[in-house]
């Protein structure tokens, strides 16, 4: 399991950490890496044996909810 906390303007809103599922944890290592969200697509379906809509969707919930709560900035 992965601990994300939240940082800059965000952090004064959201003073909590997040813990990360498997999933959301091989996003995050991604991430971290500077992978955008097209890879961050290709790796789950190569990861997880999901359809291209599915990974897209999760892909996409999972960087909104980031950018919410201030783990990314706002693209």
């Amino acid at each position: 399991t992965e601990i994300v906390v939240a940082v800059g303007e965000k952090a004064s809103e959201f003073k909590a950490m997040i813990s990360l599922n498997g999933t959301g944890s091989f996003l995050w290592e991604l991430l971290e890496k500077g992978t955008d969200e097209a890879d961050l697509v290709s790796a789950m379906l190569e990861k997880y044996d999901i359809g291209e809509e599915i990974a897209k969707r999760d892909v996409h919930t999972f960087l909104e909810k980031a950018r919410t709560v201030g783990l990314l900035d706002e693209a």
